[in-house]
């Protein structure tokens, strides 16, 4: 197994059902942060948190920008980096299917995150997973979420966000902290974390 889609969607039936229905800052948070019951939780920012309520991702000079302009997608490889125990460490990834892949993603049954996303899941290694996304394709897109095979941590990149949200033990959220390579926040348990409008 290096990186299939070939995967019962019921290996994300915990991480969907955790998701609340109704009001929209629980949504929001979840969609941010993953799901609610980590020891701790942090963000490793792509850009700094915005400096005033309704500050638009446009108006960060370029100067601002954080880890040498890290896209998206090395922020999440960093992240699973620190966070996963093995280097073959099996991994499943839930792919936002709103993203233009090139080879599109397999037609598989989709799994429902909260009522308004949906994604495509797999699983794999992060070796895999890199290897799939491959130099000659259009697929460099950070996954929505992405946690091993006993769901000790979990990180969520929301389609809009600023961030990786990261939960998981307290140790491992300190590993995380304390990486040179990233801008890494902590982050409550509760509430929502900045955004940009």
């Amino acid at each position: 197994m290096s990186f299939t889609f070939d995967v019962h969607p019921r290996h994300a039936s915990w991480l969907a059902k955790s998701f609340p229905r109704g009001s929209w800052e629980p949504v929001s948070r979840l969609l941010r942060m993953g799901p609610d019951g980590f020891e701790a939780y942090a963000r490793v920012l792509a850009l700094p948190d915005p400096e005033f309520e309704g500050q638009s991702e446009n108006d960060v000079d370029d100067d601002e920008t954080l880890d040498e302009g890290v896209a998206d997608i090395g922020i999440v490889g960093a992240t699973v980096q620190v966070m996963s125990e093995a280097a073959g460490e099996r991994l499943f990834f839930l792919l936002w299917e709103g993203w233009p892949y090139r080879p599109g993603l397999p037609d598989k049954r989709l799994v429902q995150v909260a009522g308004i996303r949906q994604y495509v899941l797999a699983q794999g290694t992060q070796a895999g997973w890199r290897s799939w996304m491959g130099p000659t394709q259009n697929r460099d897109y950070p996954p929505g979420f992405v946690w091993p095979a006993d769901r000790s941590w979990c990180i969520a990149y929301d389609t809009d966000s600023h961030f990786a949200g990261v939960g998981g033990s307290s140790e491992a959220i300190g590993r995380l902290l304390e990486d040179p390579r990233m801008t890494v926040v902590p982050e409550g348990t509760t509430g929502l974390p900045p955004a940009y409008e």
